[in-house]
């Protein structure tokens, strides 16, 4: 089992040569030993370098935080293919035979992804022996503390062990991810790692007769304010990441009113009150659903202002509030949405209004196909007069509730959950639909009742030629006329997850019964329209979720009723939207929570372009109001993006008073004219060109993409704040189940580029040519662009001298793609390669590694922020050589020189090992879903608005 053990170093220069001295002299296989020099000033990077030759020394000049430190030793370790992975303190002595007890304690308990051992002080009395957490405040407390060494009783529950001294599986990492730097600098990271690896089903050893001394050298900063709050923000950042809303709300928070009242009487209000403040700051990092951070949100403000009332007060005395605090600890789960253990059966109720042949090919398809459900059909008829009503009396299971009159879509569906059996959950449906899957309701059911949040779950909708028609509703704020997601694309699989939405039509609605019963049915007021929206948002207010079941389709033939009846749509749907804009236009108005005004471009064919409409769809999904302006000329020069989500973004006010960020190519950063200015860019050469350089000067902070540009900016001579922004892909439509035509039976290798110097296509040909001849059955299709007339690609292909039995190349020159349909080029092939010199950011790569392909990819710039050697297959660089090209921001400055054997032999690698690949394609998809996506990248850019006061 191939060994890495990662030290993190932080000026320990009197502690690092007995801690190093001790893991060389460890019994057994000597393990890899890397030391992560953390920002140092007592030189003890120069001490390892000097004598400790054997470690490999990762050097960083500013700090990264304890987590951050450990990641870059993981990732380098993890690159290494260490199967096993060990982290410890620098501040350590470990018993000779304590790496090999470890080691063969992990061998035996396979299920076991974190282990950990006994640290002991150095008179020998405990330190800890794995850790418990005192619920609900969530404090850490060391097992067997200052208890003497020997067979401890520990009845305290393990809930986590101690990042002093941790071993972790390789495949436990790939599945989680590495430890979460929002906790830095320190303190309750190593909690957060257990408590996710054991949400992932891995559980926890404590081997004792693993043993090591912790002199704790690091500067300890006890009674220090900064240091305090720090372990306080930590602790309630644990909290609101892991603990149920229910609990947080109902355990946790009462809890923490009386442990401030506590804290108050001692003097200290003032430490939580800063905790306070910087948890809010965190709270965007942690993914809560909007309803749920919005409570939250809620909860840290008034804790930060009872605080602060307790300071200007001069406190309360700590016996006030101890009966309070032990009665708040003894609380057990609040009382939450109790679901019943077996869901119910379920009432479908749908409104008939004429159009007898929907209706009878609905039922037909229904009766036929709909499996493993109870259910009973309720129909109510508004006046047919087409056969309908005769058709509905003859069908003995159906409940039948004729009208006289049309009373309209809302009256009517209410009539019928009226008369839904009590206890049974709801869905409604409209009548010109057709079933066809035979599990559509048991899934709309089963999603209903995965998570008590559920409050309304939709289905995709397709239109009669298959089309899709519906994932989801948007309510744009300038027209106020609702946008069906997805609408009129061709279907692919786009949007195959559950996930939540804004809202969806009332088409197909799944309710809860307990949701019915809080919220009530439709809102009588309208007659038809807008009251699907309107019900969506009431969920929402009141606590719930509106989700989307991807995996469920139902074909919708839309507005028949309207259409066979003749009705005035325009009359209609006005007085609707009138009554709609009453009621809501005030919470559009107000639900932003953050503005920003974004400098950048949206509908030209280029990478930044296209990163930049979907990071501001993001934006806006996560509450901020983003005022859009073109870079290059007013609004007008610019084309429609086909997105009303930005469109509106565009006619908002242009306000120069709020954080504005330019977003584009570096010297572009002198049009910001926010009162916050701040750049963001990316560059795929060792270094940024001078009047960049001035230009990112002038701003109040940068923004990257990666770390391979924060380093090159710093060493270009940037001196402002830099800031790592990442990238994504949207995981609903990069993803392996995306719809394809393959280009062929053989295998095939696929690379998406334009052509030119950076994407090196002589070195990818040649590499193919190596690796394969006209023998094999394998094709590599080229997906590239030119539109520089001064470049003859043929010419050029031409000149590369590929040999008479070369396999076959397939150029795709020029072709256009819709930009919604790139993964199913993507999936249309076995292996996504590219020979590239140097990346931005890669999107091709990582939008490859969403959909599931095994990709193969040069191992330098920007697209090892995301590369990893379990999750793709990395072709090592020769060297680095000038960066020869037409672009004039590379001149001075040097890229990779990919090595044409390696990446040959990676490609044949892949042919020959497609069971493998497959599945590191899949680990990859698995990896970008959850890791790399627009609303990750989101999330970043709004910790950092809120940080700045946006």
């Amino acid at each position: 089992m191939k060994t890495c053990v990662v030290i993190p170093v932080r000026n320990g220069a009197c502690y690092i040569r007995a801690c190093l001295g001790a893991l060389l002299a460890q019994q057994g296989p000597q393990p890899t030993l890397i030391a992560v020099d953390n920002g140092s000033v007592d030189g003890s990077a120069d001490l390892i370098a000097a004598e400790f030759p054997q470690v490999q020394l990762l050097r960083s000049e500013q700090a990264l935080g304890f987590a951050g430190a450990v990641n870059w030793g993981l990732r380098t370790s993890l690159e290494a293919g260490a199967e096993l992975l060990v982290i410890l303190n620098q501040d350590t002595q470990v018993a000779p035979d304590w790496l090999e007890t470890l080691t063969t304690a992990m061998a035996a308990h396979p299920r076991a992804g974190l282990v950990g051992c006994k640290a002991l002080f150095p008179d020998g009395h405990v330190q800890h022996a794995g850790a418990t957490l005192l619920m609900p405040l969530g404090y850490g407390r060391n097992r067997g503390y200052l208890q003497p060494d020997g067979d401890l009783a520990l009845s305290e529950p393990l809930d986590f062990l101690s990042g002093v001294a941790l071993a972790m599986r390789r495949e436990l990492l790939g599945q989680i991810g590495l430890f979460d730097e929002a906790f830095n600098p320190a303190y309750y990271e190593d909690v957060d790692l257990c408590l996710r690896a054991r949400a992932a089903g891995w559980e926890l050893l404590y081997v004792p007769e693993a043993r090591l001394t912790h002199t704790e050298g690091a500067a300890l900063a006890a009674g220090n304010y900064d240091h305090a709050a720090l372990i306080e923000r930590n602790r309630l950042l644990l909290q609101i990441k892991h603990m149920p809303i229910e609990r947080l709300l109902g355990e946790f928070l009462p809890a923490e009113v009386a442990h401030l009242r506590q804290r108050a009487g001692q003097g200290t209000a003032h430490v939580l009150r800063r905790a306070y403040l910087d948890a809010l700051l965190l709270l965007p990092g942690t993914r809560r659903p909007s309803g749920e951070a919005a409570a939250i949100r809620a909860a840290l403000v008034d804790l930060r202002h009872q605080a602060t009332t307790y300071e200007r007060n001069g406190g309360v005395l700590a016996e006030d509030a101890h009966d309070e605090y032990v009665a708040a600890c003894a609380v057990a789960n609040p009382p939450t949405i109790e679901l019943p253990a077996t869901p119910p059966p379920v009432a479908i109720l749908m409104l008939t209004w004429n159009g007898l042949h929907y209706t009878r090919e609905f039922i037909e398809s229904l009766r036929t196909l709909t499996e493993g459900v109870e259910y009973q059909m309720i129909v109510v008829d508004n006046g047919s007069t087409d056969g309908t009503r005769e058709y509905l009396r003859g069908l003995d299971w159906v409940t039948l509730i004729e009208n006289e009159t049309n009373l309209g879509y809302v009256r009517g569906n209410n009539q019928a959950i009226a008369a839904a059996p009590p206890g049974w959950d709801v869905v409604l449906v409209n009548n010109d639909m057709r079933i066809i899957q035979p599990n559509w309701l048991a899934r709309l059911r089963e999603v209903a009742h995965s998570d008590p949040t559920h409050g309304i779950v939709g289905a995709r909708l397709l239109m009669g030629d298959g089309k899709l028609l519906h994932a989801g509703t948007y309510m744009p704020t300038d027209s106020f006329w609702g946008w069906q997601i997805g609408g009129t694309e061709e279907n692919i699989n786009q949007y195959r997850r559950v996930r939540e939405v804004e809202g969806i039509v009332g088409a197909c609605m799944y309710l809860r019964r307990d949701v019915i019963t809080t919220v009530g049915g439709l809102d009588p007021r309208f007659f038809s329209y807008y009251e699907d929206t309107d019900l969506c948002l009431r969920v929402r207010l009141a606590g719930y979720n509106v989700m989307l079941a991807g995996d469920v389709d139902i074909i919708h033939y839309e507005n028949v009723s309207t259409k066979l009846n003749n009705v005035n749509f325009w009359d209609m749907f006005g007085t609707s939207q009138n009554i709609f804009l009453e009621k809501w236009a005030s919470y559009y108005r107000d639900h932003y929570r953050h503005k920003v005004f974004w400098h950048s471009l949206v509908s030209a064919p280029t990478g930044y372009a296209t990163s930049s409409k979907q990071l501001l769809i993001s934006l806006d999904r996560m509450q901020v109001d983003v005022r859009l302006a073109y870079l290059y000329g007013t609004d007008y020069s610019e084309k429609n993006s086909g997105d009303p989500r930005i469109e509106q973004m565009r006619r908002r006010p242009k306000d120069t008073s709020l954080v504005q960020v330019v977003y584009n190519q570096g010297d572009a950063f002198h049009k910001n004219s926010g009162r916050y200015r701040i750049g963001y860019t990316m560059l795929e050469v060792t270094g940024i060109p001078e009047d960049w350089v001035r230009q990112s000067n002038l701003m109040d902070e940068v923004w990257v993409p990666s770390h391979f540009n924060l380093e090159t900016f710093r060493n270009s001579g940037v001196t402002r704040p830099i800031h790592v922004i990442p990238l994504g892909v949207d995981p609903d439509y990069f993803h392996p189940a995306i719809a394809a035509r393959r280009f062929s039976q053989r295998f095939t290798f696929l690379s998406v580029f334009e052509w030119g110097e950076r994407k090196a296509p002589e070195i990818l040909i040649k590499a193919f040519c190596t690796a394969f001849t006209d023998k094999d059955d394998v094709v590599l299709v080229l997906k590239t662009d030119n539109r520089d007339g001064d470049v003859n690609v043929a010419e050029q292909i031409a000149a590369m001298g590929i040999p008479s039995n070369a396999p076959k190349i397939v150029l795709l020159y020029n072709q256009e793609l819709p930009g919604y349909q790139v993964g199913s080029l993507y999936r249309a092939a076995d292996c996504f390669v590219t020979a590239t010199r140097g990346e931005g950011w890669g999107m091709p790569i990582l939008e490859a590694m969403a959909c599931g392909l095994p990709t193969i990819a040069t191992n330098w710039s920007a697209q090892t922020e995301f590369m990893r050697d379990d999750i793709c297959y990395p072709v090592r660089v020769s060297r680095l050589i000038p960066a020869v090209a037409k672009c004039p921001y590379y001149v001075g400055y040097e890229w990779a020189d990919p090595d044409v054997e390696h990446l040959a032999h990676q490609m044949r690698y892949v042919y020959e090992h497609q069971e493998q690949a497959r599945a590191v394609g899949q680990r990859a998809a698995e990896v970008v879903a959850r890791e790399w996506t627009w609303d990750r990248a989101a999330e970043k850019i709004i910790a950092r608005l809120e940080a700045v006061g946006a």
